[in-house]
């Protein structure tokens, strides 16, 4: 794969900046590398190091054009919805619920240039549990999509909002237990105000230490419902580049990703950002794990973006309810030997969960 090791390579001089550029730039058909970082999610990343080499790169004009024009689109997208974040923290907090911001806009603040990550939906935590968020949320909006975590709905231009009870959840019933227990004791998230261009008040976002636990948790639970791209691990990079000396002893830290099922899976994710990215030794949060390391990284590589490129049995067109869990159950078969318990949970959860739906009558 010499062309897609010219991506990483140019990928990795992107995220550093002080790197020399790599001799494989050379090979890069830009056209194609620009699909590439659609399918990623990266187009702006890749774009800060297009800026760093200057006119020396031989891109084709108009490629060149339409990597400055979508990445502009970017930068907008970004603006918009630090503007609505904003507007809906404040609206919730002058309802009486304390908020924050999930993933997105708070992890941006990591890059070295927030506006050219790619944003995705708004996720938000209400404070105040399920039936009480619940009751306001149906009294404002009516009926909305209820997931076991959130509910969702949509705004204006376009902009996804969803509304969390819980941040996260895993399908483990043992490792879920303590993951809520773990949220409900970090609730000092609420008050760790920051500034967002373009929002014009002080919005709370997680603590480089709680980020530490839950966008881990996040990216895992994520291989085993759709799937993960590299704009979800570049977020976990620049977590852990912003500073020298996380805000969080790695004794407690280890403790604490054992307790939740984690640990393995920090040394995979640890192996991808110091071997693929040349994240160095003195960030990882856990001794590089090589067999599930690799293992991620193909995974990775197929899936792009949330799974959305996975060809290996896709969504069928109208698929019912038996069909795809029957497809979901094949497909988690390939994580069992590296993740027994989340794995054989999973297939369990999604029925539970479907059940209880039903039950209550919810879409």
């Amino acid at each position: 794969m010499i062309v897609q090791s010219a991506y990483i390579d140019f990928l990795k001089y992107s995220l550093e900046g002080n790197l020399p550029l790599p001799k494989s730039a050379k090979e890069i058909d830009w056209r194609l590398m620009m699909l590439w970082a659609k399918k990623q999610a990266i187009v702006g990343i890749i774009y800060g190091g297009i800026l760093n080499v200057g006119k020396s790169l031989d891109i084709p004009f108009n490629i060149l054009m339409e990597w400055i024009g979508y990445t502009h689109q970017i930068e907008i997208r970004n603006r918009q919805i630090n503007k609505k974040i904003g507007e809906v923290c404040n609206q919730y907090r002058r309802d009486g619920f304390r908020n924050c911001i999930l993933k997105g806009q708070g992890v941006a603040l990591y890059y070295p240039n927030p506006l050219l990550r790619t944003p995705g939906d708004i996720d938000i935590w209400l404070e105040g549990g399920r039936d009480k968020v619940m009751e306001y949320v149906t009294e404002k909006y009516g009926n909305l999509l209820e997931r076991y975590h959130h509910v969702e709905l949509e705004m204006e231009n376009d902009i996804e909002v969803e509304i969390h009870f819980t941040p996260s959840y895993m399908h483990s019933p043992r490792s879920n237990k303590r993951l809520q227990k773990w949220f409900d004791s970090n609730k000092e998230q609420f008050e760790n105000l920051v500034t967002l261009s373009d929002c014009e008040t002080k919005v709370a976002v997680p603590t480089k230490e709680f980020n530490t636990v839950y966008l881990l948790e996040h990216i895992y639970r994520h291989l085993f419902s759709e799937g993960i791209g590299l704009r979800q691990v570049i977020d976990y990079y620049y977590l852990l580049r912003s500073s020298t000396k996380l805000e969080i002893r790695k004794e407690k830290l280890e403790m604490t990703l054992k307790s939740l099922g984690l640990w393995k899976f920090s040394g995979a994710l640890m192996w991808v950002l110091h071997e693929q990215f040349g994240l160095k030794k003195d960030y990882l949060i856990a001794e590089p794990n090589a067999r599930e390391g690799k293992f991620l990284w193909n995974e990775i590589m197929i899936g792009g973006n949330f799974g959305q490129y996975d060809m290996r049995l896709r969504a069928h067109q109208n698929e019912g309810f038996l069909r795809r869990n029957v497809r979901m159950a094949v497909r988690n078969m390939r994580f069992v030997s590296h993740y027994p318990e989340e794995a054989l949970s999973e297939p369990i959860f999604r029925i539970s969960h479907y059940l209880w739906r039903k039950k209550n009558g919810l879409k």
